[in-house]
């Protein structure tokens, strides 16, 4: 019965894999939301979704907990926790009871926290009260896994509870101390906060694969005559089979079996996956068809991988020797990748889900454990006492009140796996837990490292998310975070006449296997839009694509094959599936697109190949706000970067476009806040508030006398020290920043931006734009060329206009006292870690900041109004009634005021 000592709760409540993952049968009637406890989950539906909450000071030491339950239909589907201030594991959770008055829920729960290669874990045992409310969306958290714009409710409440560790904790790691947990339980209590988001909706239809349906990975058995006569029948399936047989690819060759029945190929295949299975150092260095393998030096999961998928393509040709050593090798590798995932770790790499380089662990082995998943087991065996513990019993009187106890308590384990082994079937115990972990792993990767307002390159990472769908017919989660990722990167970037991305920020920069990954991954609206810009990149059309030898050119541009460890065989099989060059809809991009969560807001206007973009950035919740970047804003037009870009980790608020004081040392961490929005662009027109007013706290370092303990000898003895410290100083200055834009080109312009900055306190203070920075390739010894002015720069008593071209951009300020307006030009160094090429780059780089400084007369003024328009040609005339924030300024047909707390734009 040792198997029931310690195994108390794997699979959180019930089948984690929830009932739509269940196999058909298993869901013709409701299933207990937890087989072998009553459990009375919520019936409200104003219940249903991803609860996701915090318990402060739920983990040991005293750190966050934050928990993640699944709702839907009435039950509890799924229950997992993670605390990464803790250790990097994630945490199964058991509901045992759940009482449900009106609006309030009281649970009680078990958590076995499980041990990392730092930090062993041990078992928590809590009570919850939560209490569901309204939300007013977006939230904005300390908590990265809170913020959204897409909650329904919102919980709060209170916790009580206690941890216990397990004996023997480690003291040290590499000859390191660590911080231990209390060897004692640790009695807890504290408060909850959290929110309710969509649950994962299964597509419509959608019909579940068999326990031995293979394939089932990439595509279903139904699919394959279909892509056989596109892959025959069509200049682009005919490209897409040239290349597939020009790859040295497992994946390839498992395809090119399917899709042509060529069985040497599924035999060459199988050879490559034995030599593999006997020594990954063979071929680990190749990664998975471009895989970052060289992040984590001994990483195989990506071949790993590759040959599941090989299996679920070729099983039918293998034998049965054959088809148990590999399902014997996947279970190895996929129980090292996701139940011990540190395992992997090398050269300071982590392999946490919530980390870079921890991703290309989950999503290789998830990809594995998605290929095992139907596996059948004989149901988990009764635990009884053996002979031996028989004996024990007749001459241990003493001990038999115990033994009885723990065989209790392996008994009612044993009853909760039973009726999870029955409800799903019969299904391997075991591959249920690979298949929970799974999931939960690049769930918790996506919120960490995409979130709402990020992207995602990594091909495994979007491999994993898009086999995930194909065989349970939802997504990882119910957030849309890589739906949203997949437009934002186009939404950022514009193609102009060089057919180079140039990007309004620091966005990520595409190539041909992350756009057919995003394509498949996107919402179907946006798709035009994503097949537009792939071939415009390319410098090519649709109708290229209706001749063989077009459609291979754009292949070999999209997926350049240079040796081993570069083809794409994934990419190209996306291609065929879901590039459609007979697509005739128009493509399309919104005018706004809202990061709510991170105080982003991204506006355009004009056609795919010539907009005009505008980033706003409050910097509410990005990196602890190291970029102290509130307020600015970003300008792309007319093929040309119009604003600086800002070195990532610059501390300095000058660096970016905003109205600061010089000298004074903002408050590391410095975030803005929203103060008012409104993005509904009626009449085309938007308007944004952000609140500046943690970025006028002074920050100033200091030092002050402690006393703490030294041990001399055998006696403890108390000294004084004097230590450094930093603390943020409030002076009483105020300073917020509204922003007015306007893309209905009735101003006379393709875009008006106006912004209207109220910076209160005797400080001096200057209002700042950054033109494109000069910097040079970063390589020893080479002196900094020329500079040469990025634009004609004029400046006059009431602005300044920057000229390219026919292409201008024309800064009016209306201003209570007269201005300085000065065009500067600064030669300063930036430091190595930040430089663009930073790998090549020795010591500190130099280069030249150009831009504009505004100051008022006296130097303390902080009531600026600027009106700034973008256009071809002459700018339309400003007219101004009025000075400083109260004037009224009418530009072409429309009128534009600062109301006190927003700049409104309507017509006049």
């Amino acid at each position: 019965m040792k198997r029931y000592q310690r195994n108390w709760c794997w699979l959180a409540v019930g089948a984690a894999l929830c009932a739509s993952a269940l196999p058909l049968a298993a869901q013709t009637a409701p299933a207990a939301s937890q087989p072998g406890v009553t459990v009375a989950a919520p019936r409200d539906a104003a219940w249903a979704g991803e609860w996701v909450f915090v318990l402060n000071g739920g983990a040991p030491n005293g750190r966050p907990l934050t928990m993640h339950i699944d709702h839907s239909n009435g039950q509890f589907t799924d229950a997992w926790a993670t605390a990464f201030q803790y250790n990097q594991s994630l945490h199964n959770v058991r509901i045992t009871s759940c009482d449900v008055k009106e609006d309030t829920v009281t649970l009680k729960m078990q958590v076995e926290f499980r041990p990392d290669f730092w930090i062993k874990g041990g078992q928590g045992e809590f009570t919850l009260t939560l209490q569901r409310k309204p939300v007013e969306n977006p939230v904005v958290s300390v908590h990265s896994r809170l913020r959204t714009s897409l909650a329904h409710a919102a919980l709060s409440g209170t916790f009580t509870g206690s941890f216990t560790p397990p004996p023997g904790a480690p003291k040290t790691v590499f000859g390191n101390p660590i911080e231990e947990p209390d060897p004692q339980p640790t009695g807890k209590e504290g408060t909850i906060e959290g929110v309710i988001v969509p649950a994962r909706e299964t597509a419509a239809g959608f019909q579940l694969p068999k326990f031995n349906e293979h394939p089932r990975m990439l595509f279903r058995a139904g699919d394959v005559p279909a892509l056989k006569a596109k892959l025959n029948d069509t200049p682009l399936g005919q490209a897409v089979l040239a290349e597939l047989k020009s790859c040295d690819h497992e994946v390839a060759e498992g395809l090119l079996y399917k899709l042509t029945g060529d069985v040497d190929k599924a035999k060459a295949g199988l050879a490559r996956i034995k030599t593999l299975m006997v020594d990954e150092t063979k071929t680990r260095t190749k990664g998975y068809g471009g895989m970052e393998s060289e992040h984590v030096a001994d990483y195989p999961a990506g071949h790993q991988a590759c040959a599941a998928m090989f299996y679920d393509l070729t099983v039918e040709t293998l034998n049965a020797e054959d088809k148990r050593e590999m399902r014997k090798w996947f279970r190895f590798v996929a129980d090292m990748g996701l139940l011990k995932p540190w395992n992997y770790s090398n050269k300071g790499s982590t392999a946490s889900p919530a980390s870079p380089t921890g991703r290309l662990v989950w999503a290789g082995a998830s990809m594995v454990a998605f290929n095992l998943w139907g596996s059948e087991a004989p149901a988990p065996p009764e635990p009884k006492f053996n002979p031996f513990e028989l004996k024990m019993l007749e001459s241990d009187p003493a001990n038999k009140e115990k033994m009885v106890e723990r065989l209790a308590k392996a008994r009612e384990q044993w009853q909760h796996d039973l009726a999870i082994w029955k409800q799903n079937n019969g299904m391997d115990l075991g591959v249920q837990q690979l298949n929970s972990f799974a999931r939960r792993g690049l769930a918790c990767a996506i919120h960490e490292q995409v979130g709402e307002g990020g992207t995602m390159d990594h091909r495994a990472m979007l491999d994993a998310n898009i086999i995930y769908r194909n065989m349970f017919g939802k997504p990882i989660t119910g957030r849309g975070e890589l739906s949203r990722a997949a437009i934002l990167p186009l939404i950022r970037s514009a193609l102009w006449d060089t057919r180079k991305a140039s990007r309004v920020d620091n966005a990520l920069d595409v190539d041909g296997s992350t756009l057919v990954r995003l394509l498949v991954l996107s919402e179907p609206q946006w798709r035009p839009a994503i097949q537009y810009h792939w071939l415009k990149r390319l410098q090519m059309t649709a109708a290229d694509l209706e001749t063989v030898d077009g459609a291979r050119k754009f292949l070999q541009k999209s997926f350049p094959n240079r040796g081993p460890g570069t083809e794409d065989p994934l990419g190209l099989l996306y291609t065929l599936q879901y590039l459609d060059p007979k697509n005739t809809t128009p493509p399309t991009l919104p005018s706004v697109w809202d990061i709510a969560t991170r105080g982003e807001y991204l506006f355009r206007t004009g056609g795919m190949d010539d907009p005009v973009l505008l980033s706003i950035d409050a910097n509410t919740s990005k990196s602890m706000g190291a970029t102290l970047s509130a307020g600015t804003f970003e300008i792309f037009a007319f093929g040309q970067r119009w604003t600086g870009s800002i070195p990532w980790g610059s501390e300095v608020r000058g660096r970016h476009n905003v109205l600061y004081s010089p000298g004074f040392r903002t408050s590391y961490g410095a975030l803005g806040r929203i103060a008012f929005r409104d993005i509904t662009m009626k009449q085309s027109t938007a308007a944004v508030t952000i609140d500046c007013n943690a970025l006028v706290r002074e920050e100033i370092e200091t030092t002050v006398e402690k006393v703490e303990t030294v041990k001399v000898g055998e006696v403890t003895m108390p000294r004084t020290v004097t230590v450094e410290v930093t603390k943020s100083v409030e002076h009483g200055y105020k300073h917020a920043r509204a922003f007015g834009v306007d893309v209905s080109g009735k101003c006379g312009a393709p875009m008006l931006l106006v912004i209207a900055d109220r910076f209160d306190g005797d400080i001096k203070k200057t209002w700042v734009y950054n033109l494109p920075d000069h910097i040079p390739p970063a390589k020893q010894g080479r002196r900094e060329p020329p500079f040469t002015p990025p634009f004609d720069v004029k400046t006059d008593a009431t602005g300044f206009t920057l000229t390219k071209g026919n292409a201008s951009l024309r800064a009016t300020f209306v201003a209570p006292s007269p201005l300085k307006i000065e065009y500067v030009k600064q030669k300063t160094q930036i430091e190595p870690h930040f430089h663009p090429t930073r790998s090549a780059a020795r010591g500190p780089q130099p280069f030249t900041r150009t831009g504009i400084e505004v100051t008022g007369e006296p130097a303390t003024t902080g009531h600026f109004f600027a009106i700034i328009t973008l256009q071809q040609g002459p700018a339309p005339e400003v007219k101004v009634e009025g000075t400083g924030l109260d004037a009224k300024v009418t530009i072409g047909g429309q009128r534009v005021r600062f109301d006190g707390q927003r700049v409104t734009i309507e017509p006049k």
